[in-house]
């Protein structure tokens, strides 16, 4: 069980790296881009689960988690760089537990959305193979990623409005 754990969560460690990584880089490029960059990486490594058959090597799943940290990373620590940058110094710290309570509830909503639109497509799979089986599975599965990454890139759009403010060092 802890070869197993370690196999799948192993890859978002990643992500602290990137993040840091990315907020160096963002001394020296606008975060929108780095933001854009990272949602568009997002959204192609969804994409590439498409591929993903329960024929697929761990490896593949691990590069594709792996992709997905490092992209997570190119948008966490830009997001939280221009989210704070907007705020008076006497409201960084209530904006912080703000956003990480927003980032909390987004995910928790995700997830159960997900799980719903899932369900659903699973449902209709099965209903379309009149057998449940892996093939209905696997094809409800990418219908979920193929509708993320659409969703991932409509979110990415707004991101091209965003601006850093005059005489702040993002």
């Amino acid at each position: 069980m802890w070869a197993e754990s370690r196999d799948v969560c192993g890859p978002e460690g990643l992500r602290s790296w990137a993040a840091t990584y990315t907020g160096r880089l963002a001394d020296r490029i606008e975060s929108r881009w780095l933001i854009l960059a990272g949602s568009l990486t997002q959204s192609l490594g969804l994409c590439l689960f498409l591929r993903v058959t329960p024929a697929s090597s761990p490896w593949t799943i691990a590069a594709l988690l792996i992709l997905r940290s490092l992209a997570r990373g190119f948008i966490q620590s830009p997001i939280m760089t221009v989210t704070m940058a907007t705020l008076p110094d006497h409201q960084v710290r209530l904006g912080v537990g703000l956003r990480g309570l927003l980032n909390s509830l987004g995910g928790t909503f995700g997830i159960a959305c997900a799980g719903i639109v899932l369900q659903q497509r699973l449902a209709a799979r099965t209903h379309a193979q009149l057998a449940p089986g892996p093939g209905a599975t696997t094809l409800a599965y990418h219908d979920m990623f193929l509708l993320t990454a659409a969703l991932v890139c409509l979110t990415a759009l707004p991101v091209l409005w965003l601006r850093q403010r005059r005489g702040v060092s993002l």
